[in-house]
């Protein structure tokens, strides 16, 4: 039902969307003993480190208006990438996925600001892509 989608999503069905969205608050797994502790690597300096991982389907801005039951003012591509930017600041991962980037150019831009290098590798069909960034500073 789209009432539990939009209530799922955090989505005010009150009002317009607002000019600066705000994202909520996800509960966030761990993988390693049981669940109970993030999964380690050694580090250069040979302690322990954890690396954290985000993939995200972010819905191409050109599939965007296949989703009739979904107001405009959320499939809005301003509107979704602020979120976008939010939760990636949010999270602040080693490593993310991207799924249906079409608009790599603006997000790369972007990543780089963050001290993100990335990648994307474009579905046969030409519309969209899943792009692959990692922080630099960490990773060559």
């Amino acid at each position: 039902k789209i009432d539990a989608l939009n209530f799922r999503f955090g989505i005010d069905q009150a009002g317009p969307a607002p000019d600066d969205p705000k994202i909520m608050r996800r509960p966030w797994m761990t993988r390693g003993d049981g669940g109970s502790r993030a999964s380690q690597i050694s580090s250069e300096e040979g302690g322990p480190r954890t690396v954290k991982f985000m993939h995200w389907n972010i819905l191409a801005d050109k599939l965007s208006q296949n989703f009739d039951k979904v107001p405009n003012k959320y499939l809005d591509w301003k509107y979704r990438w602020k979120m976008i930017k939010q939760q990636i600041d949010q999270v602040d991962p080693d490593f993310i996925g991207l799924s249906e980037v079409d608009r790599y150019d603006q997000i790369r831009a972007w990543m780089e600001s963050r001290g993100y290098k990335g990648y994307l590798g474009m579905k046969p069909n030409g519309i969209s892509g899943s792009a692959i960034f990692w922080k630099t500073s960490r990773y060559l």
